[in-house]
């Protein structure tokens, strides 16, 4: 039995998502092989969550909304409820249906054994093709290949929730290029399911319809079905309609759907234009069966339903050709017209739709022909039956990804030094306890703590837990020199006290230095987390072993507390107490000149950022210590720098150069730098001219003086 969580708002409105989860539903509850609850979040009519079950469907209505930065308690509170209600169930899912309620996957993975799936409706960065143009503009052009620019999509609100999830259902394959070209979401993380749906008969004719409504046969009605905002291309419709009707005047205009127009009583007083604030589903599908046209003039759309209801029903379309709708209304399915990105602005040429619909109207042979095609292929491809088949084969893919057990033969010893850690430390070695990777041993080292962490520490009964007590604080060096001595086995893992292990970390990192034998240490991006275990961003490193060794000699690109090491090397070379809260840096930088180490693009690791951060309250140490690595690093290619010469050597390893102007006599000096340490790396490490362009493109991506 499989038990799907559908995550979704209370909301009394008809919109895309509420169709796609009824239609989920609707055929799920016909599967005996899956429970559905449905999660209601925002249901305003109570205020504390309520349980109600109706046929098969188990409902929560849950009077807040979740994965807000400032609503902990309320994720909190959810979270326990969910524990209680899925204690007895096994092969769960979350199913999410709203990007910004994907992030709540963290917390749910931390206490409930299930896999996640975001439905990915919406393109968020999209819809700024009318608030923002410019950035939409600026991402659209990458997407399209039309330029280069280095872009940081971190900064936008939907990036982090992709990465959250286990799966992205994407409902068109516009979507699917999109979160990889531009967030470099993973091929193996996507599957693109279009919607589907199942529309009832109309039994009445179109003339009985018409006559029903108030129009004549001779009547030929274009309609329109959505919001009426300006991405629906609403006000366009309104412009077609004015031109067209001046040559036709047997032409009518019905608009359906919710929304404010300007003028709007002015409209609803012209007797040729009808106006359906609301309608029921059937009515709506009694005007499709009734008009001649339906228009779908959208700025941006994804796999629209009243696109797939209309193909269903029989009517001839005209469409603006734009993302998902293109894939959906092709050209011997409907009539497309394009979208104009303008310099500043997005337009349509209506003139041009207008002289499309009037030459429609007047050819019937192309009206069945186009209706015909796509009828065809709606009931094909775009019916419920296959969407949910599709996402239940979905289902029953990850719940077996979740059960798969890989190669158990190498035992990992996860190193975790502790001082004064009550705060964290609890969370962080209940991260480590959840690992799909079993064969482990956690060597927990309290270095002197005058808190809790001891208790907290003998509170877990796992056989796996080796404790090393220091009668006095002797500091991380040594701390973690003691755990290597120990450990057994043929890799060692860090994390710090503080941090977090992704339940998949030491799976994929074991599973990638078994099948790279000339990698010695890999490390992973990260999360970032806030002192309540919210993410707040995210940290990305490079992954080449080229890359990384040349970057050595400017910045540490390795995560310490996210590593996994072969531990043979490790014994050998260990940490160096002389360079204290940079013994990692000073390591890697060793070990690099003799082997690769390489960076899973993956976030498997949650670094946590508060007020005790060791690197804030030992920034000054930490970084004269940084400074006196990289002169060793400097002096081991043959390069002895100058006062100036290593000033501008630390300022580009800070990225000072990022935010300050920069005068032409300073470029030059800095050119000049960088070609020494290239002509001094290609002869000490072998770093070709392309491997440095790539160093030089990192370092300074975000500042245009320097890239010259």
């Amino acid at each position: 039995m499989i038990t799907v969580c559908i995550i979704d708002y209370y909301n009394t409105l008809k919109n895309g998502i509420s169709t796609y989860i009824n239609q989920m539903i609707e055929e799920l509850q016909e599967n005996p092989d899956i429970s559905v609850k449905l999660i209601l979040l925002n249901s305003k009519f109570t205020s504390d969550i309520i349980t109600y079950k109706i046929n098969k469907i188990e409902k929560y209505y849950v009077p807040y909304d979740i994965s807000l930065i400032d609503s902990l308690d309320n994720d909190l509170k959810l979270l326990t409820f969910l524990k209680v209600q899925l204690r007895n169930s096994e092969n769960t899912i979350f199913h999410f249906n709203w990007i910004n309620h994907a992030k709540f996957s963290y917390l749910l993975k931390k206490e409930i054994d299930c896999a996640t799936i975001l439905t990915n409706h919406c393109i968020p960065w999209r819809d700024n093709i009318i608030d923002n143009y410019s950035l939409f503009k600026e991402f659209d052009e990458i997407l399209l290949n039309k330029t280069n620019a280095n872009i940081v999509l971190q900064r936008t609100n939907e990036y982090i929730p992709y990465l959250c999830v286990d799966h992205i259902i994407c409902v068109t394959l516009f979507a699917k290029k999109t979160l990889r070209k531009l967030f470099k979401i993973d091929d193996t993380k996507l599957s693109v399911i279009y919607n589907g749906i199942d529309l009832p008969p109309v039994n009445n004719s179109k003339e009985e319809l018409r006559e029903k409504f108030g129009y004549s046969i001779n009547d030929q009605i274009l309609l329109f079905v959505g919001r009426k905002n300006e991405k629906k291309g609403i006000y366009e419709v309104l412009r077609i309609y004015d031109q067209i009707s001046k040559v036709n005047r047997n032409l009518k205009l019905v608009i359906i759907g919710e929304g404010y127009l300007h003028e709007e009583e002015l409209l609803e007083k012209n007797k040729n234009i009808q106006i359906l604030e609301k309608a029921k589903s059937a009515v709506i599908h009694e005007f499709y069966k009734m008009a001649d046209i339906g228009i779908i003039p959208s700025y941006i759309e994804q796999c629209s339903y009243v696109a797939i209801e209309m193909m269903h029903s029989g009517i001839p379309i005209i469409a603006a050709d734009v993302d998902g709708l293109a894939e959906l209304i092709t050209t011997e399915r409907g009539i497309n017209f394009p979208l104009i990105k303008g310099k500043n602005k997005p337009y349509f040429r209506t003139g041009q739709i207008c002289s499309k619909i009037i030459d429609l109207l007047k050819n019937p042979p192309l009206q069945i022909q186009l209706k015909n095609k796509a009828q065809e292929y709606a009931l094909q491809n775009l019916n419920r039956k296959q969407m949910v088949d599709k996402t239940t084969d979905l289902y029953e893919s990850l719940i077996n990804q979740n059960k798969h057990e890989i190669s158990r033969r190498a035992l990992v010893s996860i190193i975790l030094p502790c001082y004064n850690a009550e705060e964290y430390v609890k969370g962080c070695i209940l991260s480590i306890l959840k690992q799909s990777y079993q064969n482990f041993e956690l060597i927990i080292i309290d270095d002197g703590s005058k808190d809790k962490t001891r208790n907290i520490i003998e509170e877990f009964n796992d056989s796996r837990i080796k404790i090393i007590t220091n009668s006095e604080n002797l500091g991380i060096t040594k701390s973690l020199n003691k755990g290597i001595s120990i450990a057994k086995g043929a890799y060692i893992a860090r994390i710090d006290s503080d941090d977090e292990m992704h339940v998949l970390r030491l799976e994929k990192q074991v599973m990638y230095l078994e099948n790279n034998l000339d990698t010695v240490l890999i490390g992973t991006n990260q999360f970032v987390i806030n002192q309540n275990g919210q993410i707040t961003g995210t940290i990305e490193y490079p992954t080449d072993a080229k890359l990384l060794r040349a970057l050595m000699i400017f910045q540490n690109p390795i995560s310490h507390p996210s590593v996994l090491m072969r531990t043979q090397i490790l014994k050998k070379e260990k940490y160096l107490n002389r360079f204290e809260f940079a013994e990692d840096y000073c390591l890697w930088s060793r070990i690099s000149k003799k082997y690769d180490i390489e960076n899973l693009p993956e976030y498997l690791t949650y670094y946590r950022i508060h007020q005790n951060n060791t690197s804030k309250k030992n920034y000054i140490v930490q970084r004269e210590n940084t400074a006196l690595i990289m002169l060793k690093q400097l002096k081991q290619i043959g390069i002895t720098p100058s006062q100036d010469e290593l000033l501008i050597h630390i300022k580009i390893c800070l990225k000072l150069y990022n935010i300050l102007d920069i005068k032409k006599e300073e470029q030059m000096l800095i050119i000049d730098w960088l070609q020494r340490i290239q002509n001094a790396l290609e002869i000490s490490l072998k770093i070709d001219k392309a491997t440095f362009e790539s160093v030089k493109e990192y370092l300074f991506k975000e500042c245009k003086a320097c890239k010259n």
